[in-house]
Formats: structure tokens, sequence, C-alpha cells
């Protein structure tokens, strides 16, 4: 009997060894799975944190790269071609300061037939262009015949102050100088556009700042004028709001209540035409990109 149970119990310890070993043998597999698993994910959390770590650090140089890409430069000019348009333009002032001194009405008259001039070759090129198929300019070809019906009116109020009786000399001398510098702009346009209109903005830079000086030395005088019919005439008509409703702003319009009034909006006129033509040469469009103040262009760097 004690042999019998001796038996029972050992063949009992064999099966319940034989039976853990065949549970080990499932268990493990499972296991196995369940950790490598269990690794994988934590190895993909690891490298998701780290590739958040480093986007985060990454994302002031990403920002800065960006934003350099975004910013426009403005444009700097050939600086053989500045230098050109600089000696001609002074030298052509000095000329008509030197020939009109102390007979400013009809210094401004002859300023104006020739500032008006390269508008018309800058429109005489770029319909040379569209008649040749080219048709990319025909918003800048409007907002130079603008530009140039805008110089006409102050050439005409002018003309008014001056009662329409001009010397016939200084007829001559504006409408000669008018003529050689039409084709002179319109060649240079055609092959230079920005040098041909860096000479208006000159042209511009140096209107601006012969009116102010010219109100500064004359406002009790010319506050005592009464303003030309002519002015009244254009300054309230919707071809001075043409202008100014695709190219820089200009500052606002100065009501007419005498002669100084017209002279102000002058100037202001000519100061709105010189950013517009710095915004041409500069960034190739008639607006300012925003977050800029008109410069005035500079020669290019070597």
């Amino acid at each position: 009997a004690t042999a019998t149970k001796q038996r029972r119990e050992g063949a009992l310890a064999e099966s319940l060894i034989t039976a853990n070993r065949a549970i080990q043998v499932e268990i493990n597999p499972t296991l196995k799975l369940m950790f490598a698993s269990f690794r994988k994910v934590i190895l993909c959390l690891l490298l998701l944190l780290m590739g958040v770590s480093n986007g985060i650090q990454m994302m002031p140089s990403l920002k800065r790269q960006i934003s350099k890409k975004n910013v426009i430069s403005p444009k700097n000019l050939n600086p053989t071609i500045f230098s050109m348009n600089k000696i001609l333009i002074d030298g052509v002032k000095s000329g008509i300061d030197i020939m009109y001194k102390g007979r400013d009405i009809e210094r401004f008259y002859t300023l104006e037939t020739v500032a008006r001039v390269p508008y018309f070759a800058f429109c005489s090129a770029l319909h040379l262009r569209e008649t040749l198929g080219d048709r990319s300019g025909c918003n800048r070809l409007r907002l130079h015949y603008a530009q140039q019906d805008n110089e006409y009116h102050h050439l005409c109020i002018m003309e008014a102050l001056l009662g329409n009786n001009t010397n016939v000399v200084d007829r001559f001398i504006a409408q000669g100088m008018a003529c050689g510098f039409y084709w002179y702009c319109a060649l240079c346009y055609l092959i230079f556009p920005s040098g041909a209109i860096h000479l208006s903005e000159l042209i511009e830079a140096h209107a601006y700042a012969t009116y102010s000086e010219f109100i500064h030395r004359n406002q009790a005088q010319l506050k005592s004028m009464p303003v030309p019919a002519i002015a009244h005439d254009y300054y309230s008509s919707q071809l001075f709001e043409i202008l100014w409703s695709f190219s820089s702003t200009r500052k606002p319009l100065t009501p007419l209540r005498s002669l100084y009034d017209v002279f102000l909006n002058i100037r202001d006129d000519e100061l709105g035409h010189w950013a517009t033509l710095t915004s041409l040469v500069q960034f190739d469009q008639s607006v300012l990109p925003q977050g800029y103040d008109p410069t005035p262009t500079k020669p290019l760097q070597n």
C-alpha cells in the first residue's frame, strides 16, 4: 500500500511538472511578444519626444530662414548709371537756376515743361512694347499717363500765373530742352527702365526741394494772392483722384484758400511722384511694400 501510494504521488508530481513546463512554453512566447511590443512603444515615444524637442529648438532658426525669404529688399542701381543720371539732372537744374534767377514762375514753367517729358517717353516706350505683343505694362502705362497729366496741370497753373504771355526765349529754351530730353528718356527706358525712372526720381526730388524753398521764402505774399481757376478745376476733379488711386500714398489735399495752398498741393504732388518712382526703381511696383517708407535710390555697392 505504501509503495502504491508513493507511485501515485510520483506520477502526480511528474504530471504537475509536465503541466508546468507546458504552461511556461505557452506563456513565455506571449510574454516575449508583449515585452517586445512594449519596448517598441517605449522606443517610439522616446523618438517622438526627441523629435518634438529638436523641432522646438529648430523653430527660431526656421522662422528666421522663412522671414529672410519673405523679406523684400530694395534694389540698388548700377553705380555708373546712377552717377550719369545725377550729373545730368544736377547740371540741368543748375543751368535753369542760373538762367531764371529772380524769376521764380518762369523757372517753374520751364521745370514743369521738362518734368512731364519723361512720362511721355515712358508711355511711348510702353506703347511700342505693347504694339510688339508685350501687354505686361498696361497698368504702368496708365500710371505714367496720369503722372504726366498731373504735371500738365502744374504747367497750366504756371501759364495762368504768367498770364499766358510766356517770353519767346523762355518758351524756346523749355521746349528745346523737352524735345532732347524726350528722346533720351525714351531710349533709356527701352534699354534700362530702372535707370530711366531714376532720372524722373531725381527731377521730382529737385522739384519738391525747389517748391519748398519758394513757399518758405514767399509765404506772406502767396497767402494774399487768389487761387487760379485752373487750380480750382483740377484739384476738385476726378483726374486728380485717378492718379493717386494706383500709386503711392500722397499727403491729404490742402483746401484751396489762396495761392499759398496751390503751391503746397503742387509741392505735395511732386513728393508723391517721387515716392512712387522710388518704389518703381527699388521694388518694381508703384506702391511701396507694407512697412517701407520712401527713401532715395542708392547706387549698388561693389
